[in-house]
């Protein structure tokens, strides 16, 4: 009897793992605020930066005065940078076009595409550059230093499709994570010879101020002169509509703890990442107070997580510790955040 060997071979075919998405990235582009020291710089190359005292988060590069969606409220003069990365969809030419109201530039990766610099009202300046699929650096620098009130700075590019410009779109900006913590530990919070030089009015906050009432009920405000404390707050007015001036009345002990807490508030550099109705690197404050209960286990919790930092309640997006800050002085605010119902 015959013996036959057969010998089989079996191709196997490998499977790739699938392809886990880049969780280093955010959407949106990040944006830094500066005050500059030489107001008289008509063009970006001039400027002297000083105090970096904002950072917030783009969905896409559409801000202005008129759509009241500025992440802070500043006064002339400062220095906006807008930066991070543009994804590319396909290979071609794109034509952008860049508006602002005052000084700005358009670079992307490290060639400046869009030169709209100079001293102007709202104006547009447009280019063509091609690029690749993919992902491309993008950084914008605009200032402002006209008093004229309207603040803008908008970026579109040409839609074929639609034969005609378009601001572009939330989904092709992306930001690293790490370039976002970084910049919320860099902000710093204004002096008062700052808020001084900016020159705020009643009708319009900086970020680094908050306001609290301070006078009666009935009382009616009239324009006066503001005057600066020590601490950095400021009285915007003191008299009633007929000139005279009131005298305020004390708070009681826990109205005098939540006003300490909104004075705290702004010195303390937590409304570069927050804001009291809108959300801007992190929540808004009332969406805190909604959150939590005021009870005194709940405040010793949040001072903690306001001391050590966290992540995971609102996001993935990380808080950074602030334990250059006094304990008893967190929980002032933290009580007067839970305050907002």
């Amino acid at each position: 009897m015959l013996g036959f060997l057969f010998s089989i071979q079996t191709t196997f075919c490998q499977i790739p793992a699938q392809i886990k998405p880049d969780t280093s990235f955010q959407s949106g582009l990040l944006s830094k605020v500066y005050l500059f020291t030489n107001p008289e710089a008509k063009k970006l190359i001039e400027i002297k930066v000083d105090t970096f005292y904002n950072a917030s988060i783009l969905e896409k590069v559409e801000v202005s005065d008129l759509l009241k969606n500025f992440s802070f409220a500043g006064q002339v003069p400062f220095l906006m940078e807008v930066s991070g990365e543009i994804v590319i969809p396909e290979n071609r030419p794109y034509l952008f076009k860049l508006r602002s109201s005052d000084g700005s530039a358009l670079w992307i990766d490290g060639k400046k595409v869009v030169n709209n610099d100079g001293v102007h009202k709202s104006t547009e300046s447009e280019a063509e550059f091609d690029l690749d699929a993919g992902p491309h650096s993008i950084l914008i620098r605009h200032f402002k230093k006209d008093p004229e009130p309207n603040k803008e700075l908008c970026l579109s590019w040409f839609e074929p499709s639609k034969n005609g410009f378009e601001i572009i779109p939330p989904e092709f900006f992306r930001i690293l994570k790490s370039s976002v913590r970084q910049a919320m530990n860099q902000v710093q919070p204004l002096s008062v010879p700052d808020l001084k030089s900016i020159g705020n009015t009643s009708e319009v906050l900086h970020p680094s101020l908050s306001k609290s009432v301070l006078h009666k009920k009935n009382f009616n405000r009239k324009r006066g002169r503001k005057n600066f404390r020590s601490e950095g707050s400021i009285i915007l007015s003191r008299r009633d509509s007929l000139g005279k001036e009131n005298k305020m009345s004390k708070p009681d002990s826990k109205a005098k703890i939540l006003l300490e807490g909104s004075r705290l508030v702004g010195p303390s550099g937590c409304l570069a990442c927050h804001k009291e109705n809108d959300k801007v690197l992190g929540p808004a404050f009332r969406l805190v107070a909604q959150k939590y209960k005021s009870d005194p286990a709940t405040v010793k919790r949040l001072v903690e997580k306001v001391y050590n930092g966290g992540t995971g309640v609102w996001g993935d997006y990380a808080m950074a510790p602030q334990s250059h800050l006094k304990k008893d002085k967190i929980e002032k605010m933290v009580r007067w955040i839970l305050s907002l119902k």
